[in-house]
């Protein structure tokens, strides 16, 4: 399992546009060889078009190369495909916002009290950075970390069902998840980013759970790279513990030279034109065959205005693309 992430979009409460967040899959390690060797070649047919640090931005794609991307780089690992999640900064209230973030905060807390009453002082103490570091973030980066949150565990359940319908499941066994490290302003706070996401891929298959074969056994390699770190009932796992997932398979990566981030970049930035345009265009219709799933492309996100723990904390109202042709409005 291999996935690059990477966003277009300024996630502001006050821009009206769309704000996206891709997720480029391949299945696994020849797919990825296949995948970078196409894209290499394809920045050289275009390389005066390359920055400062050979990379080629989607604002500077014309027609022609993008029409290229599609069919010699996408097109080349038979399996590649994109996921993607976006919201709309200016749907969101900052009253839904510090809702939510004093939500966190308190269970925060509640963290750190139970840290002390056993004794583990030191843990409190890093919890305690935590929730100072997170009180203090601007509703922009806190909606932007909830958004990757949910694009993290979008991406990841749904390439297991891709991997499961293309029965390529036998790939599931290690996880390489790669996302944009510009995500993050401050190195120093990658820390906190990875414990506020782990939460929220925590919270995410709770609310929706991870598919599996009943008939699989437990040397599956899904199986078996989980762990401890989940619970299975009948045909669906949920994730209990994600410190393995993200010690050992998810991390922030620079995107000049991680190849599924570049690609997930210009994805990114080809729909966010897209979806912010007036007058439609024909790129959409041309990614579509790669975008999963087939039925709901495109996983339009709203903070809710109220917190329901019953739900293990679903922050989301999720909205359908009604139009997949045209994909200019989203109605509820």
């Amino acid at each position: 399992m291999i996935i690059g992430i990477d966003e277009s979009g300024t996630f502001d409460l006050t821009t009206a546009g769309h704000s996206v967040i891709v997720g480029a899959h391949v299945f696994d390690e020849k797919d990825l060889k296949l995948l970078h060797g196409a894209f290499a070649r394809w920045k050289d047919k275009y390389k005066s078009c390359k920055n400062a640090k050979g990379e080629i931005k989607s604002s500077s794609l014309n027609e022609e190369m993008f029409g290229s991307f599609v069919e010699d780089v996408l097109m080349v690992p038979g399996d590649f495909f994109f996921t993607t999640v976006a919201t709309i900064g200016s749907g969101h209230k900052k009253v839904d916002i510090q809702l939510h973030r004093d939500y966190h905060v308190r269970c925060i807390d509640g963290g750190i009290a139970k840290c002390r009453e056993v004794g583990n002082d030191r843990l409190a103490e890093q919890y305690v950075q935590l929730r100072n570091w997170y009180r203090g973030l601007s509703y922009q980066v806190l909606l932007k970390i909830w958004i990757l949150g949910e694009a993290i565990g979008h991406s990841y359940r749904g390439h297991i069902f891709k991997a499961i319908a293309d029965k390529r499941d036998q790939t599931l066994g290690a996880s390489s998840i790669k996302i944009d490290e510009i995500f993050v302003p401050r190195k120093e706070h990658v820390i906190f980013w990875k414990d506020f996401l782990r939460s929220q891929i925590y919270n995410y298959t709770s609310r929706h759970p991870i598919p599996m074969v009943k008939e699989w056994p437990p040397s599956h390699p899904l199986l078996v790279a989980m762990g401890d770190d989940i619970i299975q009932t009948g045909s669906e796992l949920q994730m209990v513990r994600s410190g393995s997932f993200f010690r050992d398979g998810c991390d922030f990566a620079t995107s000049h030279a991680t190849t599924e981030i570049q690609i997930a970049d210009i994805l990114a930035g080809i729909l966010r034109s897209e979806l912010n345009s007036d007058v439609p265009g024909m790129r959409l219709e041309k990614l579509l065959p790669f975008m999963m799933p087939h039925d709901r492309p495109i996983e339009l996100l709203k903070m809710s205005s109220e917190i329901n723990t019953e739900k293990s904390l679903d922050p989301y109202e999720s909205f359908r693309k009604k139009d997949e042709q045209n994909a200019k409005t989203a109605r509820v």
